[in-house]
């Protein structure tokens, strides 16, 4: 997308524990999710893929300029 520049930066996970505490927890855990089950029950999204949705973002915000 235009105009987002991002970088990532890795910290350490002491450093996080040290500056956050037990909101550390927060940002370090994970989870992992999927659409599947809901596909299954006869849901459709309108954007399938990432693709598709970026697209219509970029379509969107040159159309509103």
């Amino acid at each position: 997308m235009r105009g987002k520049f991002y970088i990532p930066i890795h910290v350490p996970v002491f450093a996080l524990k040290l500056r956050l505490g037990e909101m550390s927890i927060e940002v370090l855990k994970s989870t992992t999710v999927s659409s599947e089950k809901i596909s299954n029950a006869g849901f459709r999204f309108l954007y399938p893929s990432l693709q598709a949705a970026l697209e219509n973002l970029e379509n969107n915000e040159v159309s509103s300029l």
